[in-house]
């Protein structure tokens, strides 16, 4: 009897063993050190992290920045143009982005409040992301003694 009463199998692509080893957690290649994550960690929990991170307009700090099409301006052309004129990016030295930081900072600000209505902290929320990413970038381009490649898509 099926451990699974309310799932009819159909073919031969998943049986009836394989979901309960997927219920038991003991499928092979999926657990959290299978994905470079500490034994401890839950994948699910991991997963979800980074699902909010692709929607996030806060995730610079680890290296993804995100403004929806909303209108202009756009703080993230102006930081990345490079990259948004080349198909598979661009490397961007971090002394670039530092300069054009100011700037950036004030679109992001100009476009939060102007389409989003926003107020102060998350204007700053915003900004602060911006700040993070280039951080981000000089701290890698110091490890790497070359500057990233930064990928950006409309």
């Amino acid at each position: 009897m099926s451990s699974f009463p309310s799932i009819r199998i159909e073919g031969g692509l998943l049986s009836p063993e394989l979901l309960d080893q997927v219920i038991a957690a003991d499928v092979p290649g999926q657990k959290p050190a299978d994905f470079g994550l500490e034994p401890k960690r839950n994948l699910t929990d991991e997963i979800t992290a980074q699902h909010r991170v692709g929607f996030s307009s806060e995730a610079g700090g680890v290296g993804y920045l995100r403004e929806a099409y909303h209108g202009k301006p756009y703080a993230t052309i102006h930081l990345c143009a490079e990259a948004f004129a080349e198909d598979k990016g661009a490397r961007i030295p971090a002394a670039n982005l530092q300069e054009r930081l100011p700037q950036t900072l004030a679109l992001a600000k100009q476009r939060t409040r102007t389409i989003y209505r926003a107020d102060g902290a998350e204007i700053e929320a915003v900004k602060q992301s911006f700040r993070d990413f280039v951080a981000l970038c000089e701290r890698k381009e110091q490890e790497t003694g070359e500057p990233v490649l930064i990928v950006a898509s409309y």
